[in-house]
């Protein structure tokens, strides 16, 4: 099957190699280049919208995959899009259970200042669990926003909630994986991120040398 973009010019898939799927896509990889392609079962709704699309791009927001270009299989095509290609985060993969102090407080700084970026454009964050964030040794990545959504009428305070909430949530999802990878278990205290801020809940919410010395039963 073949892809267009906008100026119709072909994406060329020859050299590029299965590397993993999810509910409603699938990601083939070339070097430092990712190409996503939408299944055909999957719903419009879950999408990333072409708006989204050039608002992120243009923004171009720390810690959010950078994204390329958008691509339909019919040329000069008005439907959402049908695959897009983005940047492939490479990296060494850090565990956060296992991670030092230091990463841990390093990556929830870059997170909190994502939010507000985020905010201030009034993009709200959904759909986040541990397979759409990436922990690599230089930093975190989140790689899936097809359910980011831009809301000018809502309160930028609420907006920024959401958005604090979701990454808490990143955070959750992915020690929530970590520990059932490890076959053991565990509990996850309850931090009110809105009230006291990503990083301050999650550093005052343990004072062990890493997190799975706090949260293993």
């Amino acid at each position: 099957m073949n892809y267009y973009n906008d100026n119709n010019e072909q994406f060329d898939l020859s050299n590029f190699s299965y590397y993993s799927e999810g509910r409603c896509a699938k990601v083939y990889t070339n070097n430092d280049i990712a190409f996503k392609i939408y299944t055909l079962d999957c719903k419009y709704k879950m999408y990333l919208s072409k708006k989204m699309f050039k608002l992120l791009k243009n923004s171009n927001i720390c810690n959010i995959v950078k994204l390329l270009d958008y691509y339909h299989i019919d040329k000069k095509s008005i439907l959402p899009i049908d695959a897009y290609s983005m940047e492939f985060v490479k990296g060494k993969d850090i565990d956060l259970v296992s991670a030092s102090r230091e990463y841990i407080d390093d990556i929830l700084k870059q997170l909190e200042e994502t939010s507000s970026k985020l905010t201030e454009k009034s993009i709200l964050i959904f759909d986040a669990h541990c397979e759409n964030i990436l922990f690599k040794e230089n930093g975190v990545t989140i790689i899936d926003p097809d359910q980011f959504y831009q809301r000018r009428l809502l309160p930028k305070k609420l907006i920024y909630e959401v958005n604090i909430q979701n990454m808490y949530n990143y955070i959750k999802s992915s020690l929530a994986y970590e520990m059932k990878l490890k076959k053991e278990k565990y509990v996850l205290p309850y931090l009110d991120v809105k009230k006291y801020g990503l990083r301050k809940s999650i550093m005052d919410s343990y004072n062990t040398d890493t997190i799975y010395e706090s949260i293993k039963i």
